[in-house]
């Protein structure tokens, strides 16, 4: 086998591991809007780097038939290359989103990381939901003022997670979510859209009716305006848009 060959082979191989991966994380870890609010796992560069750039220039700059030890260099750099992808693969893996938690007004979306498996199982209301898609909530202040200033001590002066990140304040949805959620939030006929933005929703509308509603939706201090059913609470779509901005829109 000629060395540009060795090469070929081993870049369109690394292609094809390296897109079942991305692909994996893009459509099923990190489904839109999702990607965008996290932003790209930071390991992804290491991945595709590794597997895509490194790894078979390697194999260009070593590889020459019948040259000693050739078999132990290639087993090096194909180690090197599943170690970064094992690395990459599971820290983005780690880092997805697994919670949506409504919070007074928006939706917070929480990384599986933020969250000890541990707390789920401590609470039994939020262990009662657990479900092997994105588990959805509400996370409510408490009522006795005694525990709220407890949690604002926490938050603001020890650096405890919100509420959105524990969950011992999470609940079940009840009527009373639906009823916050519907009349907190912009039913879709109500705001005035740019040119982009209408054509997404003219898009929503056409499938799912006109009972629309936009609900903020963040994570990591980015935002964007979550399209929900004002009838089932289902997410249908999503806006670029700051959500709050589009709000003041009327």
């Amino acid at each position: 086998m000629t060395k540009l060959k060795a090469f070929s082979i081993h870049i369109t191989a690394s292609a094809l591991v390296v897109g079942c991966v991305l692909a994996l994380i893009w459509l099923i870890w990190y489904p839109a809007p999702f990607l965008q609010l996290f932003g790209a796992p930071v390991t992804l560069e290491l991945l595709i780097g590794v597997n895509l750039v490194l790894g078979p220039a390697l194999t260009l700059l070593l590889y020459k038939p019948g040259k000693r030890h050739l078999l132990l260099h290639m087993s090096v750099i194909l180690l090197i290359q599943i170690a970064a992808l094992i690395y990459g693969a599971s820290f983005a893996y780690s880092e997805r989103p697994c919670y949506m938690i409504y919070v007074v007004d928006r939706f917070e979306a929480v990384s599986c990381s933020r969250i000890d498996p541990k707390q789920i199982a401590a609470n039994e209301a939020a262990a009662a939901m657990n479900s092997p898609g994105l588990l959805y909530a509400e996370a409510r202040m408490p009522t006795d003022p005694k525990d709220m200033s407890k949690l604002l001590e926490e938050v603001v002066f020890q650096g405890k997670p919100d509420i959105a990140e524990r969950p011992e304040y999470w609940v079940p949805f009840t009527a009373d979510t639906f009823d916050q959620i519907q009349s907190r939030n912009t039913p879709i006929n109500e705001l005035a859209l740019n040119d982009d933005e209408t054509r997404v929703i003219k898009g929503l509308i056409d499938i799912y009716g006109k009972d629309l509603m936009l609900v903020p939706l963040t994570a990591k201090h980015n935002a964007v305006s979550l399209v929900m059913s004002r009838e089932t609470l289902r997410p249908v779509g999503w806006l670029e848009a700051d959500p709050w901005v589009i709000a003041q829109r009327r």
